[in-house]
């Protein structure tokens, strides 16, 4: 084992990039209410959805392809799709989002 492989990056603080964000985005989602849960799962484009409900899944690992992927959606997005989406999302919930994508950049 090198040295570079027994001592974390400096940024790192022991956690993996995706951890916080992931957390943050499963936070937004538990204080979304359901109402407008339901209205995301309909009008959120098919790529974002499914992997925010992975993402957000309370029994599933929340592991980092979960996250990658659910920032590659979000990444693919077209500016005026993000515009409609801030607008459609919970603040909190975009933000995360936004953040995990970039993060994982």
């Amino acid at each position: 084992m090198t040295l570079e492989m027994a001592v974390p990056a400096a940024g790192a603080r022991g956690r993996e990039r995706h951890v916080l964000p992931v957390r943050a985005v499963r936070r937004a989602w538990d204080e979304t209410p359901e109402e407008t849960r339901r209205t995301l799962r309909r009008t959120l484009p098919a790529p974002l959805t499914t992997a925010l409900l992975r993402l957000v899944d309370p029994h599933a690992l929340h592991g980092h392809s979960d996250a990658s992927a659910l920032a590659e959606a979000f990444r693919r997005l077209g500016e005026d799709e993000v515009e409609a989406l801030s607008g459609a999302m919970p603040f909190s919930l975009f933000w995360a989002v936004a953040r995990l994508s970039q993060n994982l950049y």
